[in-house]
């Protein structure tokens, strides 16, 4: 085991500028069922980021990337999102190459090779519920795999 922790953010954004903060539920669920898992929970410290509609892409980015580079860095996407967070992903991986880029949500199901093509830098897209998909993309992180090696997990 690794003495320092692996770090994981989950990034999702609401469709509208709000005064108050929604609740990323989706975030909060695929958070809750990678940590129920002991080795996750031993060895990666997850974070939710939670935008409003309203917040830029640079806002985002800054916001974000003033806390460090995850290893991990997974998107919850919706249509409004979508080339914000691809625009992110490729920064992301300017600052991390060996860093993973996840995608996941309605906007993205299905579609890998669109998303694919119009974003190199995501490395995986997961189709339909995402919370047992995304603790098995983090327990073959873990276990040191590449995201050309993950054909063994369904929902990818």
């Amino acid at each position: 085991m690794s003495s320092r922790k692996r770090t994981v953010w989950i990034v999702q954004q609401g469709v509208w500028d709000m005064p108050k903060e929604s609740m990323p539920l989706a975030a909060g669920y695929l958070k809750a069922t990678a940590l129920a898992c002991e080795s996750i929970r031993d060895e990666m410290e997850i974070r939710i980021f939670n935008f409003g509609g309203g917040d830029p892409v640079t806002i985002m980015a800054e916001t974000m990337f003033a806390e460090g580079r995850p290893d991990v860095l997974a998107f919850s996407v919706m249509g409004w999102s979508y080339f914000s967070f691809g625009n992110i992903a490729e920064g992301f991986k300017q600052m991390n190459p060996d860093g993973w880029v996840v995608f996941g949500g309605p906007h993205v199901a299905n579609q890998a090779a669109r998303v694919f093509r119009q974003f190199p830098e995501v490395d995986v897209v997961a189709n339909g519920e995402g919370e047992f998909v995304f603790r098995e993309i983090l327990l073959a992180y873990l276990a040191g795999q590449s995201p050309a090696e993950l054909h063994a997990i369904g929902g990818i």
